[in-house]
Parts: structure tokens; C-alpha cells; sequence
């Protein structure tokens, strides 16, 4: 009974960790697109699915009552991903982006406002969402794979993020299985992620050197 409750407060305080660590992971990808003025070798669509797939999980996580610290990076992602998503709607040579972004922006905040405010109602279409987002999350990276290999280059893509989502993955598997029970929609959607972020990861690191171009 006292190594459980070591290795639940570890997990806590993993848990914790990855949360507020999550705050700062992308802002390297934001000045790296901020500093360029250019979103080239960068998927858009990865990013707007992606902010689907967070939004899903946490409101997921919300409707089973679990504790913040075990989705707090599914939030600060979102934020995050809506910075760079504002950076490709400005730098977007049509200036409608800026007006659909607008538009976009205030359509998700009435769905998630409806959606929290129903965690009882809307708790087992959540639960069956949160099931595809196990595959329909890490399948929204793949067009970043793709364009990667195609390019032989990352291009404005930078490699800290996807390492902390590399890290970040691998300690979610171990407090899943601590505080949730080891939900086995949550490690499944875990163990890909910690799959697709090294393979970003060592995309990043083998076209950084120019290999993929000899």
C-alpha cells in the first residue's frame, strides 16, 4: 500500500509536470514561423486537426470527472496550436483566411461551451469520439511525414516540440496506467503518439544534417 501511494503521488506530480511543461513546447515552432514571416514545410491541416483531437480529449477527460493534471496539455496545445493557426491565417497570401479564421475561432468556442456545460449528456458521444481520436489524432501527423519525406527537408519545422511530445506521450502512458486504471482508449492514443512523435523526431534530426538530400 505505500509503494501505490508513491507511485500515485509520482504520477501526480508527473502528471503535473507534463501539464505546465506542455505551456512552452510549441513556442519555439511560434517564433521559429514569427521570426521567418513563413510557414513553408509546415501542414496546415496537421494543426487544425490536431486542435480537434485536443479539444475532443479533454472534454472527454472533463465529462469522466478526472483531475486536470492528467489532460492539462490538451488544453495548453490548443492555445498553442491557435497562435500558429492565427501566424498561417495572417501570412496566408488571401486575405479571406484572416475573416474565416475569425469565424472559425468563434464557431469552437460556442461548441465547447455547449459541450462543457453538458458533461452528463454528451458523455457517451465523447466517450465514442475519444475512441477515434486514439488513430484520427496521430493520422492528422501524417501529412507532416509525408511532406517531410517529400521535401527531404523539415523546413520552419522545429524538433523541440515534437521531442517534448516524444516525452510527454511516454510519461502519459505511465500515469494513465497509475490514476486512470490504464483506460485503455487513452493508452492506445498514448503509444501511438510516443510512435509518430520519433518518427518526426528522427525526421527532424536526419534532414537537419542534409542525409536526406545525398
Amino acid at each position: 500500500a505505500k509503494h501505490s501511494r508513491h507511485r500515485a503521488m509520482a504520477s501526480s506530480y508527473l502528471g503535473t509536470a507534463v501539464s505546465v511543461g506542455s505551456m512552452f513546447t510549441r513556442l519555439p515552432q511560434i517564433r521559429k514561423i514569427h521570426a521567418s514571416q513563413s510557414v513553408e514545410g509546415l501542414s496546415l491541416g496537421m494543426f487544425v486537426v490536431d486542435t480537434g483531437c485536443n479539444t475532443m480529449s479533454a472534454l472527454f477527460h472533463h465529462s469522466k470527472g478526472f483531475p486536470v493534471n492528467t489532460y492539462g496539455e490538451c488544453l495548453a496545445f490548443v492555445s498553442q496550436n491557435f497562435a500558429i493557426l492565427a501566424l498561417f491565417a495572417k501570412l496566408h497570401p488571401n486575405p479571406e483566411a484572416r475573416r474565416i479564421f475569425v469565424l472559425a475561432v468563434g464557431a469552437y468556442l460556442g461548441f465547447v461551451t455547449a459541450v462543457s456545460r453538458n458533461p452528463k449528456t454528451c458523455g457517451r458521444p465523447l466517450e465514442a469520439l475519444q475512441s477515434l481520436n486514439a488513430a484520427s489524432c496521430q493520422l492528422a501527423r501524417v501529412p507532416q511525414i509525408i511532406t517531410n519525406y517529400r521535401n527531404k527537408s523539415t523546413g520552419q519545422l522545429s524538433v523541440v516540440p515534437w521531442l517534448l511530445n516524444l516525452i510527454g506521450s511516454a510519461i502519459r502512458l505511465y500515469t494513465t496506467r497509475q490514476q486512470l486504471k490504464g483506460n485503455p482508449i487513452l493508452t492506445a492514443g498514448f503509444s501511438a503518439s510516443v510512435i509518430v512523435n520519433a518518427i518526426i523526431v528522427a525526421q527532424c534530426l536526419y534532414y537537419r544534417h542534409g542525409k536526406g538530400a545525398e
